[in-house]
């Protein structure tokens, strides 16, 4: 209706010019949380043993993505708003990610596994040994795991991962989409021309393109897992 449109099309305008900003200003905004996130990172991947990584070998993920993504094995409290924290009595175990970016704004680098092995943390995402279960953010600082090549228009469209275990099965080639609000996965989606997705994506994306905001093209292709 008519009062939905006005208010998304005043979102899209404030993500527009918040966008455009944060291209001006890339690091003028340090997030608050970054030295704890390091801090509560390094010390869950200290103790992650090569046992705890063998579900995720078995699921398909290479000793390469392994060593690219250092995933972590933890026991975390579930939150609300899809978030979790760190509980060593915590009855959820789960792998925790690093999410690394050039920009605080944008998934694109010039060097994108590079990036993806060193660069700043923005926010830690949790997926559960289920592999498939969902995930939840450790401070909600962030819409994209992963990072890929600025997109040039008729370039290479960007491979959109489901799951966090999707994309290291893909060796850490693509990106998951993190946002789970119908307007907010749009505006994720909004920056790029073109994306590839699997059918499970498709479906789930073709009923946000009834939304006022920008709409890359979509291809559907196979799943991709790696070797």
């Amino acid at each position: 209706n008519s009062i939905l449109s006005a208010y998304l099309g005043e979102c899209l305008d404030w993500a527009i010019g918040y966008r455009q900003w944060r291209q001006q200003n890339p690091w003028e905004y340090s997030w608050p949380t970054s030295p704890d996130l390091e801090r509560e990172y390094q010390q869950a991947l200290e103790a992650t043993t090569p046992a705890a990584l063998m579900p995720l070998r078995r699921a398909g993920v290479t000793d390469y993505a392994l060593e690219l993504a250092k995933p972590a094995f933890a026991r975390v409290q579930l939150q609300q708003g899809g978030l979790f924290e760190f509980c060593p009595d915590g009855r959820t175990r789960g792998y925790v990610v690093p999410i690394r970016a050039e920009r605080l704004d944008s998934p694109e680098s010039d060097d994108p596994l590079g990036t993806t092995a060193q660069g700043q943390i923005l926010d830690l995402v949790l997926f559960t040994p289920e592999l498939n279960n969902g995930t939840w953010l450790r401070y909600g600082g962030a819409d994209w795991l992963g990072n890929c090549r600025p997109q040039e228009e008729g370039g290479s469209p960007v491979h959109i991962h489901r799951e966090p275990i999707d994309w290291l099965r893909s060796d850490c080639d693509g990106l998951v989409c993190l946002p789970i609000e119908p307007t907010e996965i749009c505006r994720a989606l909004s920056r790029f021309k073109a994306i590839d997705v699997d059918e499970a994506q498709a479906e789930r994306f073709s009923g946000l393109y009834s939304l006022p905001l920008g709409r890359p093209k979509m291809r559907v292709v196979e799943a991709r897992h790696g070797a």
